[in-house]
């Protein structure tokens, strides 16, 4: 069995569920298994009570902002790869592939290491145009310091062989607990919720979600809008629009809260191949998303959901799944039955011990990939 270290300065929201399902069935399978993190404010307080009691936790010195203070958690990222003497480093989020790549560059172990971005910032229309090109050169430099890059969606895939072009490259899709997530029960009588999940910021962009609020409420009175999440970027449009915003909830209220939604809305500018989209479909619930990298590789257009490629085309599906509970239903249940299948957690810990000890992925059967 492997000695495998996982290191995240992204732990909280989807990625964190995604780390501890990844680590939970590895470690279920004998493999030693350790994660060394940095906490967010959406980091569940408890974390170690999400995860196996083999897997172990190690809090590192890691901000999601560039600063000089990188420098003193390079050194620590280069002792403690050292300390742990993995047979495998597996890097997740933009912050921890760049710094990890190289600490393990440096500290010359014979680890085979992995990355995971989990969405590609520099491919976030809403950031400024110089953070974009100097996210891409760190992106385009880290891919020289060695190791695989692993997409986790087909859209992340082509963008990264495009504009990284790394020496290795390997797609495996983003999975779920299916088991754990419940199933949509169905279009109620006493009102439609419309949700979303996950952090407040450009990213993600909020103020598209209290547009359609904003446009919708009038014609669906007994519709209802929800934010799941918080953070730094758009709380008061989203209020002001009659946005209720949750703020951080457990992983399992998260969860339970979008599977009783009538109707998921993504309106991200962009994503890797994002969680709760996939926890919806799973659960059965229609989405209507954006047509970026990471949500259309997750909803089959016209089959499980929409993919809108304007705000018009989004506000059009939005109302037409608003005004036809049959159409939610049956949507919800193409989402379901196909969820189940494409993203469990078999499927995913398959393509990863490929990956991980024959260095080959195998390429998932895509439902709507697309291209950037």
């Amino acid at each position: 069995m492997a000695r495998i270290l996982h290191i995240t300065e992204c732990f909280g929201a989807g990625s964190f569920r995604s780390i501890t399902l990844l680590c939970n069935r590895l470690s279920d399978l004998g493999h030693d298994v350790s994660i060394g993190y940095s906490r967010r404010a959406e980091t569940p307080e408890h974390a170690q009570q999400f995860l196996r009691n083999a897997v172990k936790l190690y809090p590192l010195p890691l901000q999601r902002e560039i600063s000089v203070t990188d420098i003193r958690s390079l050194l620590s990222l280069v002792r403690f790869i050292k300390d742990q003497g993995p047979d495998i480093v597996h890097l997740h989020s933009s912050k921890a592939g760049f710094l990890g790549r190289l600490a393990a560059l440096i500290a010359r172990q014979q680890s085979r290491v992995f990355y995971s971005p989990r969405g590609l910032a520099f491919l976030n229309p809403e950031m400024a145009f110089i953070s974009r090109h100097i996210y891409h050169a760190l992106e385009f430099v880290g891919a020289r310091f060695g190791g695989t890059i692993v997409a986790c969606s087909q859209s992340e895939y082509v963008a990264a062989k495009r504009l990284l072009q790394p020496s290795a490259l390997a797609l495996v899709e983003n999975a779920v607990d299916v088991s754990q997530v419940p199933r949509r029960p169905g279009s109620q009588t006493d009102g439609i919720e419309i949700v979303t999940s996950g952090r407040l910021s450009l990213q993600k962009k909020p103020w598209v979600f209290a547009r359609v609020a904003r446009e919708l409420s009038p014609r669906f009175p007994r519709a209802t809008f929800t934010w799941i999440g918080d953070g730094d970027v758009g709380r008061e449009v989203l209020l002001d629009a009659g946005v209720a915003v949750t703020g951080w909830l457990s992983p399992d209220d998260a969860l339970q809260k979008v599977a009783r939604a009538d109707i998921y809305l993504q309106t991200s500018g962009m994503e890797g191949m994002p969680i709760a989209l996939i926890e919806a479909q799973v659960a059965g619930v229609p989405a209507v998303v954006t047509d970026v990298v990471g949500n259309r590789d997750v909803v089959s257009d016209g089959t499980t959901g929409y993919i809108a490629k304007n705000e018009g085309i989004m506000l059009e599906k939005v109302a037409n799944l608003c005004a036809s509970s049959e159409l939610r239903d049956e949507l919800g249940s193409r989402a379901r039955e196909l969820g189940l299948v494409r993203f469990s957690p078999d499927r995913l810990i398959s393509d990863y011990e490929r990956l991980y000890f024959q260095g080959d992925a195998r390429t998932p059967s895509v439902v709507n990939a697309g291209c950037v």
